[in-house]
């Protein structure tokens, strides 16, 4: 079989039809396909102590360095909480070498005798009344919600209650006096402040711990808590969203790309591996807007996110802001103000559709004629012997997708596919950013078919409130020379 290039031209996204007129290639490619597909941009982003969009606001969106965040945003000791300390476990001091505690079930060994004599110590000395300095190597920083202070402080103090005894069981084991370094336990809390005017809806607080039972790897840890301040029960944001691993990397990769009121140009990404767990395990969230925690630490997880600009060997924890409307919502949710947002989005964008394209009877074979001929024969295995795997749009090189990897809302009712919701259909850019959309058609003397644009509100009216987690928009382009590719 002999393989075919088509040329693609485009036209603009504003156009209405066969009748606009071509334009510059090159400017087209420049204007309608853009350099980043998310829906905002930096010179779009006012960062104000509030960030409105479309009714739904929020603090944040885009990545944070964890301790900058926190740094930020967070409330302070004393205003709905205190903070205290308390020494877990033995005071620091002085002990003798042969009531050492090394592990459990021995008490000084030869080990331990070993240490003593490589210390300058005798035998003798050690067996009675040689001694060594300790220093409790655990560190513990709680707090407590003071009472009238916001809602549901008893189940907040419960909760930390909770957290605190575990923290207790694993310092009482490892903090017990030893000549040598035997491990470190350290437990504090953020409170992050997520609201401008005071805890709203939702409160979270941050478990922040160090685990370290002596062994190679140290590191620390967290586990967020959120809960509903009005049914005073900790949610987990699953019970409401559609959060899966993939979902959640593709929105990760998206968002760190987007700059903040830390770091307006935003970052790059040097190299990542994500696992499900490491996406979705340490999320907190409010009514709009989901966070979850990440690492740049190979060493310490099988999972990581690798920043360019980020400092070296510090293994910095990362925050990435997601606005929830970003996720599907969970059948039968009680959530209705995100609910309805979607339902908002959904009936502007319906509403927003050019006229529907109705083909004529010579149209329509022609289309299936060449419908025969571009779909998928054998499998992915065979894709040279394709008919238009490949086709060339300004200067790339498109390639056909096997597997529909994602869809695209269109500004029409595809006439073949009857609906404005298409999968896409090949890939044009290493940079994931140039997609074509839905099967080619015939139309007016021309063949069509949708690569994604960049969205902009300004071209819906929506009610108030209006979200979205569709990812890409398409429109109709013309595609040139396929009639003499089907006479062939």
């Amino acid at each position: 079989m002999r393989k075919f290039i088509i040329l693609i031209l485009l036209i603009n996204f504003c156009g209405g039809g066969a009748e606009n007129q071509n334009v510059n290639i090159s400017s087209i490619l420049s204007t309608t396909i853009p350099s980043n597909t998310t829906l905002f941009s930096n010179e779009d982003s006012e960062f104000e102590p509030e960030w409105e969009f479309q009714g739904l606001s929020t603090l944040h969106y885009g990545l944070y360095d964890y301790y900058d965040f926190m740094e930020k945003n967070f409330y302070e000791d004393g205003k709905y909480f205190n903070r205290y300390t308390q020494v877990v476990g033995l005071e620091s001091g002085e002990y003798l070498y042969n009531e050492t505690w090394f592990d459990e079930g021995y008490v000084y060994d030869g080990l331990v005798q070993q240490w003593c004599l490589d210390d300058g110590f005798t035998q003798e000395e050690c067996d009675n009344n040689a001694t060594y300095q300790w220093e409790n190597p655990n560190l513990f920083e709680s707090i407590e919600f003071k009472e009238y202070s916001l809602q549901c402080v008893d189940e907040l103090n419960l909760k930390i209650t909770e957290i605190n005894n575990k923290y207790f069981e694993r310092a009482d084991y490892y903090g017990n006096p030893s000549p040598r370094y035997r491990g470190q336990q350290w437990l504090n809390y953020y409170v992050p402040q997520l609201f401008i005017d005071g805890p709203q809806n939702y409160l979270t607080i941050l478990e922040w711990g160090y685990d370290d039972g002596g062994g190679t790897l140290r590191y620390t840890y967290t586990n967020p808590y959120t809960i509903n301040l009005e049914t005073c029960e900790f949610e987990d944001v699953k019970d409401n969203y559609v959060i899966t691993a993939e979902r959640m990397e593709q929105l990760v990769l998206e968002y760190v790309q987007v700059g903040n009121e830390i770091n307006p140009e935003g970052y790059v990404v040097d190299d990542y591996l994500f696992n499900e767990n490491y996406l979705i395990g340490d999320i907190f969230f409010t009514e709009d807007t989901l966070y979850t925690i990440l690492w740049d630490c190979r060493i310490c997880t099988d999972s990581y996110l690798i920043l360019k600009d980020a400092p070296e060997n510090r293994a910095n924890p990362y925050i990435v802001a997601i606005p929830l409307y970003e996720f599907k919502k969970v059948q039968g949710s009680d959530n209705d103000n995100s609910e309805v947002a979607l339902e908002n989005f959904q009936e502007a964008w319906e509403n927003s559709l050019k006229p529907n394209i109705e083909l004529y009877d010579a149209e329509v074979a022609l289309t299936d004629e060449l419908f025969n001929k571009w779909q998928w024969v054998g499998d992915k295995y065979n894709y040279e012997n394709q008919y238009l795997y490949e086709i060339q749009v300004n200067g790339y090189t498109c390639t056909r997708i096997w597997d529909s990897m994602g869809y695209a809302w269109i500004d029409e009712i595809h006439p073949i596919e009857e609906d404005y919701t298409i999968s896409n259909t090949y890939k044009c850019d290493d940079e994931n950013e140039i997609y074509l959309y839905g099967q080619p058609f015939y139309y007016l003397d021309k063949w069509w078919m949708y690569q994604n644009v960049e969205f902009s509100w300004d071209q819906i009216e929506c009610k108030n409130p209006c979200g979205t987690y569709v990812q890409n928009f398409a429109s109709r382009f013309e595609i040139e020379f396929p009639r003499d590719l089907l006479d062939n």
